[in-house]
């Protein structure tokens, strides 16, 4: 059994050396698995390079 958070509002995550910022309005974290999916609205951007990404699911692993 994996233990999992549900984030059911606009979450944040910042992945620091690479400069990505990943938004998503509803998150499922599987801590044991270290995969977080974020779902409805997903945006990313790099702050490096000014790539974007718009999605409805995104799967990054932490």
């Amino acid at each position: 059994m994996t233990l999992a958070i549900i984030i059911s509002l606009l979450t944040e995550i910042f992945q620091y050396q690479d400069q990505i910022t990943i938004t998503g309005n509803r998150v499922v974290v599987e801590l044991g698995n270290r995969i977080a999916y974020l779902k409805d609205g997903v945006k990313g951007i790099n702050q490096k390079t000014g790539a974007q990404l718009y999605s409805q699911i995104l799967i990054p692993f932490l």
